[in-house]
């Protein structure tokens, strides 16, 4: 807390925040309070539906006894904060005069993205409700619309924005338009499929994207000339209390999961996030333990294909550690504290490292 109020004080985009107080402090407030309300009328929902999760046969013997619970968690996690974020930025173009708001892309891209991609992990949860099995749409299928999506929001990034730079931390890759289309529809693919691998583990997903946000909060505020940022960074700072109302009732025992449709939602949200704010170099940090997941996947499945051999006991790997003993609050409490120093490394060195402006 110290950090960010100091932050806060030294911030390019402190005055806008502390003169907007007045409506984010409120929205924080009611999106938290909405979300521990709603969460359990929502379980009961998906409960009426027989929305249930169906458990890998080939997974840890402990997980079976997670069958029956509730998923599609993510529908209500997001849609919570889309209105929030909706009803906020009208209020404030209303009573404020903020009209930059609204209208800009920095603020409905990162929205589309996010619900393209939960519909698409709606379309995955129902499939696998339907075939009463773990396996919902197929790998090729899933990745096809994601890489769709994907190609979206390049085509925001270059004929809407006219940005096709990448930035390394101090240093800018310039793209031309087809690069630029190719990096971003990977990294909307890449992350939102690394943030469904993580979404393995009571509470792991939800609190590694929450520090996730966290961390952009922090990055953002100490850009130079970031006004235009502003929009973004009210949609980093509005997912959080919704994230927190969601662990409530997904710490373990998880008395819901997030499902496809939350985490698609949120990896295509940090994607978005990350390179419409230029902290595409940094996202080897604050999405750290996504990529290492995402990796143990590939390593696994390499390594099998080239030399028969299982570098992990299972994969994603938080799996691994399960199998060799650890229980899964303690995999959960040690990737989650992994993960916050990964984060506060990206926010220590950005500060003294420099930025691009």
């Amino acid at each position: 807390m110290n950090t960010f109020l100091e932050l806060l004080h030294q911030a390019h985009l402190a005055h806008l925040i502390k003169t907007q107080l007045i409506f984010i402090l409120p929205a924080v407030i009611i999106a938290f309070g909405v979300g521990l309300i709603g969460f359990p009328l929502f379980i009961n929902f998906l409960k009426s539906l027989r929305v249930q999760q169906f458990i890998r046969e080939e997974g840890p013997d402990s997980h079976q006894s997670k069958k029956g619970t509730p998923t599609g968690g993510g529908i209500f996690l997001i849609g919570l904060w889309v209105v929030v974020s909706l009803i906020m930025a009208g209020v404030m173009q209303f009573i404020k005069n903020a009209e930059h708001i609204l209208p800009s892309p920095y603020f409905y891209t990162p929205l589309v993205i996010s619900l393209g991609l939960m519909g698409l992990g709606m379309w995955d949860d129902l499939a696998k409700v339907l075939k009463k099995q773990n396996k919902g749409l197929g790998a090729k299928a899933k990745l096809f619309v994601q890489a769709g999506i994907g190609v979206m929001f390049g085509l925001i990034m270059v004929f809407v924005l006219g940005d096709t730079d990448v930035h390394f931390f101090s240093h800018i890759v310039h793209l031309n338009g087809w690069q630029y289309m190719l990096y971003a529809t990977f990294a909307v693919t890449a992350l939102s499929n690394a943030v469904n691998l993580t979404d393995g583990l009571d509470s792991l997903a939800g609190s590694t994207t929450a520090l996730t946000f966290y961390a952009f909060v922090l990055l953002l505020l100490t850009l130079p000339n970031a006004e235009k940022f502003f929009p973004t960074l009210l949609l980093c700072l509005l997912i959080l209390p919704c994230l927190i109302a969601f662990l409530v009732y997904n710490k373990f025992p998880a008395r819901v999961f997030m499902g496809d449709s939350g985490s698609l939602a949120l990896g295509g949200l940090i994607a978005s996030v990350g390179l419409m704010t230029h902290q595409d170099g940094w996202l080897l940090l604050t999405a750290g333990i996504f990529t290492l997941e995402a990796l143990s996947v590939v390593i696994q499945i390499v390594g099998f294909q080239l030399w028969k051999k299982r570098f992990f006991k299972m994969a994603p790997f938080h799996h691994h550690f399960e199998l060799c003993g650890w229980h899964e609050t303690q995999v959960v409490n040690v990737f989650v504290v992994f993960h916050g120093l990964l984060c506060m490394l990206a926010l220590f060195l950005q500060r003294f490292n420099g930025v691009p402006s």
